[in-house]
């Protein structure tokens, strides 16, 4: 299978490695290929580059490393969605038109432990302006940056 351009462009990220980096990427499938294309490069999660997916795909429990992930209520994520379509089917007011859901981070094996508390409900934000590196669905992160992370 071909690799998709944003994970060939990770070959630019290499120097970083062991510089406590952390890749963030915006699902879980996008991070196992990141996994995959580092391993075969030879470089190792956590120690070289920690890396973070978004969705809890029942295979992160069962990855290598065992991934790192935000997990989000999928169901009831899906619920609202299908909620504020039949009502604009119905041609009805749309009650909220920006729609919060909590999220949990799952810590588990792909990530060297953190020196500071994020709160996940603000990290989208300050992680989409603090990026130092940006390709498609994957950022590059310094969690040191997170000590001056606003307060929630």
């Amino acid at each position: 299978r071909k690799k998709q351009h944003h994970i060939s462009q990770l070959t630019s990220l290499f120097p970083l490695a062991g510089k406590e980096y952390a890749l963030f990427c915006t699902c879980d499938q996008i991070a196992f290929e990141v996994i995959g294309f580092l391993e075969e490069h030879g470089y190792h999660v956590p120690d070289d580059f920690s890396v973070c997916g978004f969705d809890n795909n029942p295979c992160a429990e069962f990855s290598v490393p065992k991934l790192t992930t935000v997990h989000q209520d999928i169901a009831e994520k899906a619920f609202l969605a299908a909620k504020m379509l039949f009502s604009l089917i119905r041609k009805e007011p749309i009650e909220e038109t920006l729609i919060e859901l909590p999220v949990e981070l799952v810590i588990r094996k792909s990530l060297l432990p953190l020196h500071t508390s994020v709160p996940v409900s603000l990290f989208t934000p300050f992680l989409l302006q603090n990026s130092l590196y940006r390709a498609d669905n994957i950022f590059l992160f310094l969690p040191s940056a997170a000590h001056g992370f606003p307060a929630q």
